[in-house]
Parts: C-alpha cells; structure tokens; sequence
C-alpha cells in the first residue's frame, strides 16, 4: 500500500527504519534544522503553530485573513480554515478588514504571486504568514526557499520524516515560544542529515510519475519539494473504486484532479505494475 505520510508508508509495508537509516547514511550531510530555515520552535502539529500565530496576533472577531493558494483552488484544509475561524473571519479577497495575508503552498509548490503578496502585505502593514505544512526545502523557479519571505511560516514534521506528530514555527519577529519535547528534538536530530536526500528522493518520484502519467496540475516544479503528484482525469470515480486498495489520494474536493503521494520512502520506478495500472484506468 502506497501511503501519503512516511511513517505509515514504512510501518504498514514492514519497512525497516533502522535499515533505512543505514542506507541513507552514506548520503548524510553535515547541517542543522537552523542551516535549512533559520531559526525555529515546534510545536504538537503544524495546525497548533497555525493557532499560535492567529492568537498572537490579537486579531478580533470582525477581522479578516485573507487566504490564498498555489492555484487559487476553492479547496482550503479545515486545519488552516477552521483554525483561523476560531478567532475572526476568513476571505478569499482583500478587504479593509483584512487583518493579514496567509499564502498556502500547496503540496509542495510555490504559489506563483509570493512576492506579489509580500509587497501587498508591507503597503497594508500587515503580516504574511507562509503555509509550508507540505512545502518544506522546496523552491521558487527564482530559488527563493518557501518560507523565507513570510513574517511567519508553519511546517508539519510527519509530513518530512517518519514521525507520529509535530510542527514547526519560523518568525521574523521571534515573538511566539514554542514547546519542548525530547522526542521531537531528538528526531529532528536524527533525520536531518539525511534532510537533501529525501528531498532527492520525492522529486525522483515525482519526475518519474510526471513522465509516465503527463497532465501535471503544477507548472512551477522545477525546484519544488512535492509532496504529491498532482494531475487532471476524467476518470477519478474509476480511480477512486479501484485503485484505493494499493494507494492513498490527496484529498482536495476538485474536479478532475488526482493526487499521489511522492513521499521519499516510496520507490516508485521499481513499482511498474502500479504505475501501469494507475495510466490503464485513469488516463486512458
């Protein structure tokens, strides 16, 4: 079963991580979590961190935060919407009420107007806060990280490594304390060496089902961290009914679009019968 977060990818195709960790040890890289983002606190999950910045921002009830995504999809995570919603109002457009700017990218890919946004956000002096929950080390086609130019951005570590839970918080400001919690300090320890392979990995994975499978939903890929493939069918009720048994689809609600995983634990150029399976029933 090919699963969309590693650590049930792993347990439920009896991988073993020790084993893993030793193969990838001939790929480790000298750095820290600091080297790759800069300063950071964690937290329980991504969707906490998310609480922790509309709280500190002291927003009220008639205030507005103005999302936006990757391709402007209707399709927005009830971890960022209903978070948000606990505090003030949500918008899909700029109003004088909106209170600040909150870009998600989606799966892993940039949102195309980024810097468009940050100059908005500077003329209306209010913050960017960057949606990097499946977006982390991944890139603009101007090399510019995602996260970097937010005044906060958020990322989910189960969604980077074999782990059970945890998120991450980067601010400019330094204004949010985050938790301690030797597990997740001790995990990111232990994976982040091995950080560029498994960012090597995905983009292999991806690449290779871009080739065989076409109709990318993403245009701006070339220096992404995907986290899903994500491309346009007219069979995915087809897909859904005979296909779930051996994968797991993101979830957006779109018509027509599909979304694979890609996550780096996943060896997807030696899986050819699924590959063939999936094009046999969705694409033809």
């Amino acid at each position: 079963m090919i699963r969309i977060f590693p650590i049930q990818h792993i347990r439920d195709n009896n991988l073993d991580i020790n084993k893993i960790i030793n193969d990838l040890s001939d790929f480790s890289v000298n750095k820290s979590l600091n080297d790759i983002i800069g300063d950071y606190v964690i937290f329980n999950s991504g969707k906490v961190a998310i609480r922790a910045i509309i709280s500190n921002l002291n927003l009220k009830i008639d205030d507005e935060v103005y999302i936006t995504t990757t391709t402007d999809s209707t399709f927005v995570s009830t971890c960022v919407s209903a978070t948000i919603f606990n505090y003030c109002k949500i918008s899909r457009v700029i109003t004088d009420k909106t209170r600040a700017i909150f870009v998600i990218h989606t799966f892993g890919f940039p949102h195309p107007e980024l810097l468009k946004l940050r100059k908005i956000a500077n003329e209306l002096n209010i913050p960017l806060i960057e949606d990097c929950i499946s977006a982390f080390n991944s890139y603009n086609t101007d090399n510019i990280r995602l996260g970097s130019i937010g005044d906060y951005a958020v990322y989910s570590l189960p969604k980077i490594i074999p782990i059970k839970y945890g998120g991450i918080l980067t601010s400019k400001l330094n204004d949010i304390q985050g938790i301690k919690d030797n597990y997740l300090t001790n995990n990111i320890k232990l994976w982040t060496p091995f950080l560029d392979k498994l960012r090597n990995n995905s983009r292999k994975n991806y690449f290779y089902l871009k080739e065989v499978l076409g109709n990318p939903v993403y245009q701006e890929d070339q220096n992404a961290n995907p986290y899903m493939y994500g491309f346009f069918s007219r069979n995915y009720e087809i897909a859904m009914k005979d296909l779930l048994e051996i994968i797991e689809f993101g979830k957006t609600h779109v018509e027509n679009e599909i979304h694979i995983p890609v996550n780096p634990f996943i060896a997807y150029d030696k899986e050819t019968r699924i590959i063939k399976r999936i094009y046999r029933k969705i694409i033809k």
